[in-house]
């Protein structure tokens, strides 16, 4: 066994369930001092579609085993979970209120030379690359099915971890980071005329301002999380998620180059279609790159190992040992 697949075999998904788990803590919290209401019929999809996939995972774990189908279906059920938690999380704290920072953006991005307006009447005059920007900054979901399935399939686990928890991790400071910094983004906070962007149909210029003002008014209180927005503005996470997807499709050999143009127009199109400051941009890819760099580590750490030594019971870790969801390729392999 070489170098890179004992590697792979040591590799867990472990720190992105904590991960997860820990997104729990704050949640709590705020429901405790500030609750909101989870329309139930909202979460009936979701639900299903996880325990599909725990059903799956713990057949192709126990019955036929088959690790980089474990691998993928464990990133797929991540994803769903981290998504529905870091999407309320960011409602909640955008329900706490506090100043606007959308002046002091704007001026962060004068003092590095950046006009918005500039790039925005540019782009507007090449509306062919307004339509790429656009179908790019739509395609998150579509990329990161690509990386989950194409990583699975290449047995490169050890990559598709890092990129979900990187992803995760990346997800989890920019939620908590816009608590503190709220902001409106740029089309708003500049009231740009609709024929200043004629040729463009920007995919969320405008549509985060209802529920935003909902949430800091008190007239939001029930939350769907088939209809949630991204309300995130500094630091931007579609900058950051595609910062996160360069790196994993770059580690992609048959879909290199087009998975990582596809990424990077992703990036390039966040202040168009998002309306993020450049600042936004920069601070998103910035934490990305050091969640990549802790999430490298975190894929070996070892949730059984750690409990074994700090509790005594030997049922509770036999009891983690089993879950379906918990793997690595050693746990599946025969």
């Amino acid at each position: 066994m070489n170098t890179e697949e004992r590697l792979e075999d040591a590799s867990r998904d472990d720190a992105g369930w904590m991960l997860i788990l820990f997104l729990l803590a704050p949640i709590c919290v705020l429901q405790f001092i500030d609750p909101f209401s989870i329309a139930l019929i909202s979460i009936v999809t979701p639900v299903s579609f996880f325990a599909l996939l725990t059903m799956l995972a713990a057949f192709y774990r126990r019955w036929r085993p088959a690790p980089q189908i474990v691998g993928m279906l464990a990133a797929l059920q991540q994803m769903i979970l981290f998504t529905a938690l870091g999407s309320v999380l960011s409602y909640m704290l955008a329900a706490q209120g506090g100043a606007f920072w959308d002046a002091s953006l704007h001026q962060w991005d004068r003092a590095l030379g950046l006009d918005w307006l500039a790039y925005l009447q540019f782009v507007n005059a090449h509306p062919w690359l307004g339509t790429l920007y656009r179908l790019s900054y739509q395609s998150l979901i579509p990329q990161m099915v690509v990386l989950i399935v194409g990583l699975g399939f290449a047995r490169k686990l050890r990559e598709l971890r890092i990129v979900m928890m990187g992803a995760m991790l990346a997800g989890v400071v920019t939620v908590l980071i816009s608590g503190l910094t709220p902001a409106v983004s740029n089309f708003p906070f500049h009231g740009v005329a609709p024929e200043l962007y004629a040729n463009l149909r920007p995919s969320a210029a405008f549509v985060h301002v209802s529920d935003l003002e909902g949430l800091r008014s008190g007239t939001l209180r029930s939350l769907w999380l088939n209809r949630m927005e991204g309300i995130i503005t500094f630091p931007s996470y579609h900058a950051a998620l595609a910062t996160v997807f360069v790196w994993g499709f770059w580690r992609l050999p048959f879909a290199r180059w087009p998975g990582v143009a596809v990424a990077a127009l992703t990036i390039l199109a966040t202040p168009i279609d998002g309306g993020h400051y450049f600042v936004d941009v920069f601070a998103g890819i910035a934490i990305a790159a050091a969640a990549l760099w802790f999430s490298t580590h975190a894929v070996f750490f070892d949730a059984a190992k750690r409990l074994a030594r700090s509790s005594p019971v030997p049922a509770a870790q036999a009891v983690f040992r089993s879950l379906p969801f918990r793997h690595s390729r050693g746990a599946s392999g025969r």
